[in-house]
């Protein structure tokens, strides 16, 4: 089970899903902004409040995402030898950073 208040704010906010509901408005929103795409709408209930506030929150957390494996990544460059660092990097921000945009 995680510790860090995922499933407290889940609660309190009443969202199940939270990660995949806000990641989805913000690939959405992103989409919109960026490439002039429009998808219907899934929760046309919702508030615009809510939504922007979903929003910053993907926002937010691919942010932290972001930051944690680029870290990691340096960490791992600096703890091997050079090549293996190198190589290893590479793969972290393969696997965790530039698939799951690929993905979008």
């Amino acid at each position: 089970m995680r510790f860090d208040g995922y499933f407290l704010l889940s609660d309190a906010l009443n969202l199940p899903n939270l990660h995949e509901r806000s990641s989805a408005l913000a690939r959405a929103a992103l989409r919109r902004t960026f490439f002039g795409l429009y998808e219907p709408d899934t929760k046309p209930t919702m508030g615009s409040r809510m939504r922007r506030w979903l929003i910053g929150f993907a926002l937010a957390t691919w942010t932290y995402r972001l930051v944690l494996f680029i870290g990691i990544a340096l960490m791992v460059y600096h703890l091997f030898f050079k090549l293996l660092g190198i190589l290893l990097m590479a793969i972290e921000i393969g696997w965790f950073i530039v698939r799951p945009l690929a993905a979008v």
